[in-house]
């Protein structure tokens, strides 16, 4: 128990060995410790040397010679306190840190009606998460009672009903803007009655192929076939896909 305690508190193996040596024997020489815990002096020498830029050894030099004493076992929660705070105090800079752009691109690639399921859940969480964004979908050839996740989408609109999403669509509080194909204008379409929409121009294809972007991540989709997905997160690649919508938006009509 006490072992892992001292390794909680970032000592070696034989950190731990040489102080319990020293708590157990009180102010001993080096090679008394080296004779004690069967360590090679040398090694002994370094590792005291360690211990005591740590605050964990005394050193004691009586006729010449160097003796060593462990300090007492309440030091150590002192020594843990001081962690602690120290890990505290640097936390908001290391977040300020995390925070910054990447310049690396994440891809992740999922197959099938599961792995499509977890790559909406993620962005319905990107998007409610911070209500400040803006979510944009272009694509869509099926209504939400043709597409292969249906009962699912259902689950999604239920959800968004209960955190007010759908309402503040309503009301222009949140940014929600979707581009129909053409085809499928005279079809019902329940997001009409909710979300900011226009039909892409006639001879525009998508393949049943969608892709939607919010923040940072773009998610591209196939429902033809066996359903994939693919999730990018990458500021410049979002911004690209972001212009393309908006491009194709002015030209495509209500």
């Amino acid at each position: 128990m006490e072992t892992e305690f001292l390794e909680e508190i970032g000592l070696t193996k034989n950190e731990i060995i040489i102080y319990l040596s020293l708590i157990k024997n009180g102010k001993i020489s080096a090679g008394s410790i080296s004779e004690k815990t069967s360590l090679h002096r040398g090694y002994v020498y370094d590792t005291l040397n360690r211990l005591s830029n740590k605050g964990i050894v005394s050193v004691i030099k009586r006729s010449g010679t160097n003796y060593y004493e462990g300090v007492h076992p309440r030091k150590l929660n002192q020594i843990m306190d001081e962690k602690r705070k120290k890990i505290k105090d640097i936390v908001p800079s290391l977040i300020e840190i995390y925070k910054k752009d990447k310049s690396n691109c994440d891809i992740d690639f999922f197959e099938g009606k599961e792995g499509i399921k977890t790559v909406h859940l993620k962005l319905y969480n990107v998007f409610l998460q911070n209500k400040k964004r803006e979510l944009v979908q272009l694509g869509l050839e099926k209504s939400i009672d043709e597409h292969p996740l249906k009962y699912f989408l259902y689950s999604i609109k239920n959800q968004a009903k209960k955190d007010g999403i759908i309402r503040d669509i309503k009301s222009g509080k949140l940014k929600y803007r979707v581009l129909l194909v053409q085809k499928l204008d005279g079809k019902k379409r329940d997001i009409k009655k909710w979300a900011n929409y226009k039909h892409l121009p006639s001879k525009f294809k998508t393949n049943n192929v969608n892709f939607i972007v919010v923040d940072h991540y773009i998610m591209l989709e196939s429902t033809e076939n066996e359903p994939f997905a693919i999730l990018i997160q990458n500021k410049q690649l979002a911004l690209f896909y972001k212009n393309l919508f908006n491009t194709l938006w002015s030209i495509s009509h209500k």
